[in-house]
């Protein structure tokens, strides 16, 4: 979030993944303030101990099945 280096970066790889019509996903995602900028920077997904805590692989793929 400091980093002008990792900024710079991190728009490089958006923008590259909206010109091959990829979709990003950002990992880490654990304090809100990372959050904002994830979504300030417009990146599609969000992982990370904010978003949800690991859990079995089970309740997830149930999870997924009662949200269609």
């Amino acid at each position: 979030m400091d980093d002008p280096l990792d900024n710079v970066a991190v728009h490089c790889f958006i923008d590259v993944a909206r010109v091959v019509g990829l979709k990003t996903v950002t990992e880490f995602v654990d304090k809100p303030a990372v959050l904002s900028r994830v979504r300030e920077l417009g990146i599609d997904y969000a992982k990370g101990f904010l978003v949800h805590k690991p859990g079995p692989i089970d309740f997830l793929t149930e999870l997924s099945s009662t949200a269609a």
